[in-house]
C-alpha cells in the first residue's frame, strides 16, 4: 500500500473519475483504487489539472454506510499544465490498476450495491 497523508482536491471541476475495485464492495477488505482529474477550468483544456489516486480497503457494509478503515492512502497526487498530459497519466494510472486485478464497477454491480444498502438499514 502507498504512503498514508492527508489528500485534497485541489481544484472544483470534476473532470474524470474511475473507481476499481478487487472483490465486492459490500464485503468487508474488498480492495478498491480511485482516480480523479480536477481542474480549474469548466470546460477549457487549457488550464491546471490535478491527477490523484486512492487506494483503500472497504470494510463493507455499516449501519447503511459503505466504510473504509483506515481511510485510504495516495498512491499518486500530481499538477498538469493542460488536459492531454493529465489524462495520459490518468490513463496510466486505470490501466495499471486494471493489470493488477481491479476492475470497474458493472451498473449492475452498482444497482446491487445500493440495494445492500438500503436493506442493511432496516
Amino acid at each position: 500500500m502507498a504512503e498514508h497523508k492527508t489528500h485534497y482536491a485541489r481544484y472544483v471541476f470534476v473532470r474524470g473519475n474511475q473507481s476499481l475495485w478487487k472483490g465486492d464492495a459490500a464485503q468487508k477488505g474488498a480492495q478498491f483504487r480511485q482516480v480523479v482529474i480536477t481542474s480549474d477550468e469548466w470546460m477549457l483544456s487549457d488550464g491546471k489539472f490535478q491527477v490523484y489516486a486512492l487506494e483503500g480497503i472497504g470494510n463493507g457494509i455499516e449501519a447503511g454506510k459503505f466504510s473504509t478503515v483506515p481511510t485510504p492512502k495516495v498512491l499518486f497526487d500530481g499538477d498538469f499544465d493542460g488536459e492531454k498530459a493529465a489524462a495520459d497519466k490518468f490513463q496510466e494510472i486505470v490501466a495499471r490498476a486494471e493489470s493488477d486485478g481491479f476492475r470497474a464497477v458493472t451498473l449492475f454491480e452498482e444497482m446491487e450495491f445500493h440495494e445492500k444498502l438500503r436493506s442493511s438499514r432496516i
